[in-house]
């Protein structure tokens, strides 16, 4: 955002290829380069990845995870245990090291260009939303649907 300087995140959780939940959001802390922003969105996407994990628990289900991130600063931080020689990074983000490497998912990179959580993050021209939708499980009608409440005009 040019007024407020925080960087937005995006994400979609799938189970196989149907897309569950799909979120976008203001990050809460400001990223100084692009490379925090990237390590802080990958965070808040373990937190989602994480919580639908729980959820298929209570129904007695346990899901093996992967959380696909188009930063390489994320995807460089995954085998480090603390800071490094990042900088400016709020420590308290961390935990996702510890995740990573308890095995409670798996952190891999993937191409922004192919990366459908792209949606949420930037304007796209109408082939890219497109492809995107489509690579979400969407797709397009037109009219209204037989199920939609008729209104007593």
């Amino acid at each position: 955002c040019l007024r407020t300087r925080k960087s937005t995140s995006s994400g979609t959780v799938f189970h196989g290829v149907h897309c569950l939940r799909s979120c976008s959001a203001t990050q809460g802390p400001m990223g100084i380069s692009s490379g925090e922003s990237g390590f802080y969105a990958a965070v808040e996407g373990a937190a989602v990845l994480m919580a639908a994990q729980s959820l298929a628990a209570d129904f007695g289900k346990t899901l093996r995870a992967k959380l696909g991130t188009d930063s390489p600063a994320a995807c460089g931080m995954r085998g480090r245990r603390g800071l490094g020689s990042v900088r400016h990074l709020e420590i308290q983000y961390l935990w996702i090291q510890q995740a990573v490497q308890k095995g409670l998912f798996s952190l891999m990179k993937v191409d922004g260009e192919t990366n459908p959580a792209e949606l949420g993050t930037k304007h796209l021209d109408q082939k890219k939303y497109s492809e995107f939708m489509t690579a979400l499980g969407f797709e397009r009608r037109e009219g209204a649907s037989k199920l939609v409440l008729k209104s007593a005009a």
